[in-house]
């Protein structure tokens, strides 16, 4: 089976790896932050909200659909901002939502304050 990495204009990898890699009916995203124009937003809201979308584009570039989604690993620096992750999360992705785990980290790559991988499948 094929290995076809996705690099969409605008999102710059971080370290030596591919933003993502489609592997037949498969599709593996590396963990997303939420830079905006290089910079980490002030405020989750923003963040979170970039992450997700960040990750989104990497989806569709692929030719997937965001209903592909089939788990979602999403790390968060403080998990005081889960119900707020919740909210943003739900926004963007629909039902059945797909299997997810969220675990408290004690850093992330850029300072970041959440970092969002997923897995689609057609």
């Amino acid at each position: 089976m094929s290995k076809k990495t996705i690099t969409p204009q605008g999102i710059k990898s971080v370290g030596p790896y591919s933003p993502a890699v489609n592997v037949g009916n498969m599709l593996f995203l590396s963990g997303q932050i939420g830079l905006i124009e290089g910079k980490i937003p002030k405020e989750f809201k923003d963040e979170a909200t970039n992450a997700i979308q960040n990750a989104l584009i990497l989806v569709e570039n692929a030719g997937f659909d965001k209903k592909n989604i089939v788990k979602v690993e999403i790390y968060l620096k403080d998990i005081r901002n889960y119900p707020l992750l919740n909210e943003i999360y739900s926004k963007f992705i629909p039902s059945p939502f797909p299997a997810r785990v969220v675990v408290e980290v004690s850093n992330l790559p850029k300072n970041a304050n959440i970092e969002i991988s997923m897995i689609a499948v057609k």
